[in-house]
């Protein structure tokens, strides 16, 4: 269960999602620290290097696939041919009942992205 200030700080990133018009590597960052997912850096010798970023969660749908919660189907597609995708998570809710999340973006990633979140929301 998520808490309420979770849940708003979800409902921010979504926001910021829907408005990106490029890949980027603070919105998968903000995504990685909501999804639970640590940067590990190696300080030994005095050496800040990353070891493991954030996946690229705004460029690559391999990446944006990770967010999808187990077990949920998916679907992106661009449909209007105007250069916006959508991008559908579902569920089944009930039997032979199924929900959706969608998201729409400027590119398949984002908008998998965004459809993720919605779906990992309560």
């Amino acid at each position: 269960m998520t808490h309420p200030a979770q849940e708003q700080a979800i409902d921010a990133l979504i926001a910021r999602l829907e408005k990106a018009t490029v890949p980027d590597r603070e919105l998968d960052r903000a995504i990685g620290r909501a999804v639970g997912v640590e940067i590990v850096s190696d300080y030994a010798n005095g050496l800040n290097r990353v070891i493991k970023d954030i996946p690229h969660y705004t460029a690559s749908i391999d990446a944006a696939l990770t967010l999808v919660p187990e077990g949920m189907d998916w679907d992106v597609n661009n449909m209007t041919g105007n250069g916006d995708y959508r991008s559908y998570v579902m569920y089944l809710s009930a039997p032979g009942e199924w929900t959706s999340r969608s998201g729409k973006a400027i590119n398949p990633a984002i908008a998998l992205c965004i459809a993720a979140l919605k779906a990992r929301k309560p």
